[in-house]
């Protein structure tokens, strides 16, 4: 059995030769050990100097349209201990769930060598409405290269966040119904 560490945290656990992430070989597990990175952490990040590195990277990335800056760190809350909240909005033409997966810890990789701290990268596409609302209200575009496609995405999502808000107004009602009616 072969156990590597990277820099990024990630820990390759390999059973057999020849193993890699992505080879389709059964005996290979990636495991998050964010001890490793959060071990050299001494200051605060400033927020440009990460914008600086993240933005020009991004914009590289063919299958990005649209990233955030979200999280601690957009809200100027960022402790020493702070990770990197990204999140990114894929091109539509990026269905497979697991190549956009594959393709967010690269990203996380790559990020966390650059930055030499945790990065947390989020697909905008398939998260909760409530984590898209947050996104869209506290965060800080770094990258728009479809900027038609950003903003129908965020009408959809606020949209969809505005629909279940409803319904969990509702459910709360309920609930609190609930707990009104019962005799303690």
């Amino acid at each position: 059995m072969q156990d590597r560490t990277c820099y990024s945290g990630y820990r390759m656990v390999c059973q057999g030769k020849a193993a890699y992430r992505g080879s389709g070989n059964p005996g290979v597990k990636l495991v998050r050990d964010v001890s490793i990175l959060c071990s050299d952490l001494k200051e605060i990040p400033d927020v440009n100097s990460i914008i600086s590195t993240v933005a020009p990277y991004l914009e590289q990335q063919p299958d990005v349209l649209a990233a955030y800056l979200f999280g601690s760190l957009a809200r100027g809350r960022g402790k020493q201990d702070s990770d990197v909240d990204i999140a990114v909005l894929f091109t539509p033409s990026m269905q497979d769930k697991f190549a956009r997966f594959d393709r967010r810890l690269e990203m996380e990789i790559a990020l966390e060598e650059k930055l030499k701290r945790p990065v947390q990268v989020v697909d905008l596409g398939t998260a909760s409405p409530g984590l898209q609302h947050q996104v869209r209200k506290y965060g800080l575009l770094l990258v728009d290269k479809d900027r038609s496609y950003r903003i129908a995405f965020e009408v959809r999502s606020r949209r969809r966040y505005l629909d279940m808000q409803w319904y969990d107004r509702r459910r709360l009602d309920i609930r609190l119904k609930k707990l009104g009616d019962e005799k303690w």
